[in-house]
């Protein structure tokens, strides 16, 4: 397993990565292991505004990657929400919650492979 290297705030500098959206509104929702127990964080840029989260020590943490992973989407599809309910003239643009709810259905519903290379 790849090791997770935290600074001295407990902050993951190295995480798994996972991207989504397109040159006008990015985003990753970021995974880290620690003793036992799997760290979530997220980022996004939208137009100049940006939001960084890492994988901290100091926050929920999960039994395994996909839960921390569903767990890291629904905070971001609940902090754009958040973002789109006030005046902060910045418009997220719909087809990010799209991307964001496929990708939660995605890892929530895992489809199955017809070989399993176990």
């Amino acid at each position: 397993m790849k090791e997770f290297i935290f600074d001295e705030y407990h902050h993951c500098i190295n995480p798994n990565r996972i991207a989504y959206g397109n040159k006008e509104f990015y985003g990753e929702v970021h995974t880290a292991f620690h003793k036992d127990k799997w760290y979530v964080g997220d980022m996004y840029w939208c137009r100049g505004t940006d939001w960084n989260n890492p994988p901290s020590l100091n926050t929920n943490n999960f039994d395994t990657e996909r839960e921390a992973i569903i767990y890291g989407i629904e905070h971001i599809i609940d902090h754009l929400t958040w973002i789109q309910e006030k005046p902060f003239d910045k418009e997220v643009p719909g087809f990010i919650f799209k991307e964001l709810k496929k990708l939660l259905d995605n890892y929530k519903n895992p489809q199955l492979e017809l070989f399993s290379h176990s």
